[in-house]
């Protein structure tokens, strides 16, 4: 059903059995559309008031559903305002964290989702990680201490309990805004004219599709989001980390290596595309949903058939990395591939947006 839904949602194709649903999926559609205005509208009085940190409050989110790169981001965005000698905190839901006991040895996992778990990997201590359900309880929590300058919230762009600073909101230039129906008839979160609320759009995987394509895409945007300022984002391959013995390597000796890849994110191609981008030779493919947690098992089904293929490694992603701490399999090398992100335009833009946060 989920490849049926990515269909309609990317390319605007009905099968069979969504032709067949699709008076439901709009009905519910629109339904959910109602909610989503309600809560809007009463996080705008005083009965449903957003609470106001002392903190500067930057959001990075987004309008469409699944994967739209906001991750790498998020981490670029902490870097940023750290190297601005300000104190940070990351504040995140910890979406389908693991049950306790489930992965003993993943502390991090358990307590901020796989997300989570890599930024804090990721950023060393140049900023602190956090995640609850009630992010705005999260946020009186850590705001009552007075040691932090600002907020990064994590996929904020639809939560009105805490107000932001600045809303960047991510759009996958592979993707848009879908067929520009809501869930479950189409990807989208929000209307389309939601995107007026963002001060920045970031337009990400920029460099996956032709410059005539994130042109059209930009200036359907801008006639919805007037005020805001655009930014065009990609990801770079920076090297290979072997997840059991903690080696790096950089890209090119594994150029032409038979590999298979995996991995459990929103956006599954785009991986794909980025391993064939460094070179690798892929044999064998296997994609989970989206914050997949892995059992031993189906990994070691996935390292027979990739072998079977004649993979000699297999591959995945750094935030799925998170997830296979503890998870041993025998006879075939797993590695993380390391990405950062790169701006094809609009770095000092977003810069002096995150600078002005602070000139007054």
């Amino acid at each position: 059903m989920r490849t049926r839904l990515r269909l309609l949602y990317e390319q605007g194709r009905a099968t069979g059995w969504v032709k067949a649903a699709w008076p439901v999926l709009f009905a519910v559609s629109g339904l959910y559309a109602l909610c989503v205005k309600a809560a809007r509208l009463f996080y705008r009085t005083r009965f449903g008031s957003a609470y106001r940190p002392r903190a500067k409050v930057v959001s990075v989110g987004n309008i469409v559903m699944g994967g739209t790169g906001k991750t790498p981001l998020v981490r670029w965005v902490a870097e940023y305002l750290f190297q601005c000698d300000r104190r940070v905190a990351i504040l995140l839901r910890g979406y389908r964290r693991p049950a306790a006991g489930t992965a003993p040895a993943a502390a991090d996992l358990q307590l901020l989702g796989d997300e989570g778990a890599w930024l804090k990997q990721a950023l060393r201590a140049r900023a602190d990680v956090f995640a609850a359900r009630d992010r705005r309880k999260l946020a009186r929590k850590v705001d009552v201490s007075g040691r932090y300058d600002a907020f990064v919230l994590d996929d904020g762009f639809q939560h009105w309990r805490l107000r932001r600073d600045l809303d960047i909101v991510t759009v996958d230039a592979t993707r848009g805004l879908g067929n520009g129906f809501l869930i479950p008839a189409g990807p989208l979160r929000e209307e389309a004219a939601a995107l007026g609320r963002a001060h920045v759009v970031c337009l990400t995987r920029s460099d996956e599709v032709a410059p005539a394509h994130v042109h059209a895409l930009k200036e359907r945007i801008r006639r919805i989001a007037p005020a805001a300022v655009f930014v065009e984002m990609a990801v770079r391959p920076t090297g290979l980390v072997n997840i059991r013995t903690t080696a790096a390597v950089s890209v090119g000796p594994m150029k032409g290596r038979r590999v298979g890849i995996f991995c459990g994110i929103g956006n599954p191609g785009s991986f794909r595309r980025t391993c064939a981008a460094i070179g690798l030779n892929i044999v064998f493919e296997h994609f989970f949903e989206d914050h997949h947690p892995y059992t031993g098992e189906e990994l070691e089904r996935v390292a027979r058939q990739a072998a079977d293929r004649g993979a000699a490694a297999l591959c995945t992603t750094e935030k799925d990395a998170a997830r296979l701490e503890g998870v041993a399999l025998s006879g075939i090398d797993v590695w993380a591939v390391s990405v950062e992100p790169v701006f094809v335009s609009g770095q000092e833009v977003l810069c002096e947006r995150l600078d002005s946060l602070f000139s007054v």
